[in-house]
Order: C-alpha cells, then structure tokens, then sequence
C-alpha cells in the first residue's frame, strides 16, 4: 500500500506486550535504522514508510492525560521546540514521540506517571474479571465434584454426542484445552500488569533491559481457533452434505442396501400407493460410529386421499455402527424415554423396546422399535404396512447375525 505522497507503506504487527514501554520505543528505533519510519499506529500493529535508514532517532511514549485521546497541542508545540513531534498515539495508553536531533534533551516521564497506563490497562479488565472469572473459577473448582457425582451421566452424553454430532462433539472437546490456556494467560497477563502498576507506583521505574515479548502465533491462534471452530460448526449444521461426511443416495427399486437395512419398496404394498415422497438413504461416518438412515414415505392415490403431501406408508430406519457397546448403549439411554415404551426379547439383541400406544400391544400396521445389539444402536418406525413384524423380524434377524460374526 501507499500514502497520498506515493511513499510505500508496510504494516508490521507489535512483537511485544502494550505494556513494555521501552520495548515499543526499541522497536521503533530498530526500525528506523533499517529504514522503515513510522507512519501510524493501528490495533496491535504499526505501518511504516519505507525510506532511507536514520540510525540514532529516538522514539519516546507518553502516557495519555486524556480519556478520549485527545491530543495536547500545547504541550505538542512545546515538544517541537525541543527537537520532538508527535507522530501518533496508542489506544488508550500512550503518545508516541521522535526526535532526530541527537543534542535534544531526552524526554522523561516519572514512574508514578508511568502507572496511569497501568491503571487504564487494569481497569479495562476490570469488569472481565468482575463478570466473567468468578464464574469460570466456580466452574473450574466444581468440576471435580460434578464428575464425581455424575461423572458416569457426562460421559455417556459425550459418547452419545459422538456418535450422533461426532464433529461437532470433537470441536467442543478441542476448545475445552484452547479455553483453558487462554484463560490461564488472561490471569498471568493481568497480574504482570498489577505488578508493574505496583511497582511505578513506589517510584520504581521499569527494567529497561526486560523484555515482554508478544508471539504472533500465540494471538493469531487465540482468535483463529474460535472463529474457525465457529465457521467449522456452522458448515456441519447447515452443510451436512459436505464430503466425506455425508452421503445421501435416492432409493430406487433395484438399489442394494447394506444389511440389515431394507426399503418399502421390499415391503409387499397394496395397489394404490403413489411414488414415494421422500426417499432418502444417507450413510454419514465418523471415527466413532456409521451412522445410517432410510426414510421413506408413499402417498395414497384415489379418493379424498389424493393430496400426496399425506404419507399413508412410511418408513424410518437408523442405525448406529459403533465402535464399542458402550457408545451403543449411550444412544439407547438417551433415546429409549417417554411413555409408551415396552421391554421385548429377540434371541441375539441386547436391548429391545416397543412403543405401543394401542392397548398395551403394537398396533398391526404400525410400530417404532427401539434397540442395541452389541455395539450397533437401531430405531425403526413403519406405517401403512399391514403386517410390520414380518419385515421387522427379517431386520432383527440379519441383525442379530451381523453381530455374531
């Protein structure tokens, strides 16, 4: 980029904290020996006017007197006189100065001075931990209580994320360390400016030989690892068809599908159903689970039955290929709820639950299931069939052999 005069500018971000002082203004000298002058100052960065190299020009920063930094004119002309101008300021906290005369008296200000930067610093963190800390210094102390009593209750909700929303679940488990780090810096930050307020304020000044440095990979992952996440979460949710995560396939008739799963259209239908409706088959892996889904349903021609947007046979089928029973039976608890439900047995099924509404038996032409065979988790819901269990029975059977191999 260039300024209004042609001259080339080059933004360089600050490689130490706001709060070393002589730092900055080392900077700023070093800079200016290879011929990059400073121009202005920006949010944690400077941009510099390429020219020819001045060694020995001295930069100085002043505490600001004002909240709205405003500028002391007064004082700036007064500065002038004496071999200094004024170039900009820096946020809140500071007035940069630079003199090119070496015979110019050195700009001084007092350590008590000093410390009004530390306190604007200070009091703008003030309120973080006021609001903020309290409460993740309560979370942190707590927590091991929280495991200890329903640590078996976390981490089956865990195991169930992970198979039901494994990427967002894994985004969630990397943040907890990022959060963590970043919350422990915050403190050790704050306190090294109590610090140094405390000592400016008995008169003694700053170590001009101790450094503060600031990495630019540990403040660029500070931010891009939350706004990553952020972007990261938000294709999952609503670009759930990105590759490889998902697979959608439209189920045909001659389609094969993955034992045991099976479609309506290997159900024996009476004559009258209209083409399907939705007819979705998707396979979603994951390093925890494969993840199916059949959904289907089949509208009725004829009569007052003719508006297909009602599904008078229907079928849903998940299944949840998990890595460990233990993940299956995360999905089945969290899942088998509500009233309705009914234990059944089925040679080689675990757990088996039925959802019969209807005198205390599953309806004929309607049923939901709900069970765990080993480390596979399934859920089946058909309508519109006049015998479900013929169909039912097929898919435990596949099921249960699928498991013994």
């Amino acid at each position: 980029m260039y300024n209004a005069n042609g001259d080339k500018l080059i933004r360089k971000f600050l490689p130490v904290q706001l709060y070393d002082i002589h730092g900055i203004e080392l900077w700023f000298e070093e800079l200016s020996a290879q011929g990059l002058i400073l121009d202005s100052f920006g949010v944690r960065s400077a941009i510099f006017r390429v020219g020819s190299p001045e060694p020995g020009v001295r930069y100085r920063l002043e505490p600001m007197t004002y909240w709205d930094r405003s500028v002391d004119y007064e004082k700036n002309e007064a500065y002038a006189q004496e071999g200094w101008e004024y170039v900009d300021f820096i946020s809140k906290y500071y007035y940069i100065y630079r003199c090119r005369d070496a015979s110019a008296p050195d700009l001084h200000t007092d350590p008590e001075t000093q410390s009004l930067v530390f306190d604007r610093m200070f009091k703008r963190r003030l309120p973080v931990f006021l609001l903020f800390i309290p409460l993740r210094v309560y979370d942190y102390l707590t927590f091991p209580f929280a495991v200890a009593k329903n640590g078996a209750q976390m981490l089956s909700e865990i195991r169930y994320s992970l198979v039901v929303v494994p990427w967002l679940e894994i985004l969630n488990l990397l943040l907890a360390p990022w959060a963590i780090a970043v919350f422990a810096a915050y403190l050790w930050r704050t306190w090294k400016i109590w610090q140094l307020r405390c000592q400016l304020k008995q008169g003694i000044p700053l170590d001009e030989g101790r450094r503060y440095p600031r990495s630019l990979v540990r403040s660029a992952a500070t931010w891009t690892v939350p706004v990553v996440s952020l972007l990261l979460m938000f294709l999952f949710v609503f670009f759930r068809s990105i590759p490889p995560f998902t697979y959608y396939q439209m189920l045909k008739p001659e389609t094969e599908l993955s034992a045991p799963l099976f479609s309506l259209y290997d159900v024996e239908l009476e004559e009258g159903y209209e083409l399907p409706l939705n007819n979705d088959y998707e396979r979603s892996p994951s390093p925890f689970s494969v993840n199916y889904d059949v959904s289907q349903g089949f509208g009725w021609k004829g009569g007052w039955r003719n508006n297909l947007d009602t599904q008078e046979a229907q079928l849903e089928i998940v299944l949840y290929d998990t890595r460990s029973p233990a993940f299956a039976q995360s999905v089945l608890d969290h899942r088998e709820s509500g009233d309705g439900w009914h234990a059944l047995s089925y040679p080689g099924v675990d757990e088996l639950y039925a959802n019969a509404p209807h005198h205390g038996e599953p309806s004929r032409g309607w049923l939901l299931l709900r069970g765990r065979a080993g480390s596979r988790y399934i859920s089946i819901m058909i309508d519109g069939v006049k015998d479900p269990w013929t169909h039912i029975d097929r898919f435990l059977h596949d099921l249960a052999q699928m498991e013994d191999a």
